[in-house]
């Protein structure tokens, strides 16, 4: 996330570390706003899944799974 009010400057991102629930994460889409809480549909070892992060700071606040994805492999594709 970049700060409007901070000259553009990057505040925070997600999926960089290891530590990160977000670390090695395929995003399929931009992150929608919805009541305080970014959402982001996005796939991790075949499974397709739902992300709440907080726009304030970054911070993962759940994820949801959607989908198995077996048979489709998203970097691939």
């Amino acid at each position: 996330a970049y700060g409007l009010g901070r000259g553009g400057r990057l505040v925070w991102e997600v999926g960089g570390t290891g530590k990160d629930p977000l670390h090695d994460t395929f995003f399929l889409s931009a992150p929608l706003p919805l009541n305080n809480k970014l959402y982001v549909l996005c796939e991790r070892q075949q499974e397709l899944r739902l992300a709440a992060v907080d726009p304030n700071n970054g911070k993962t606040l759940s994820i949801q799974p959607l989908a198995n994805l077996k048979n489709l492999r998203m970097q691939t594709d």
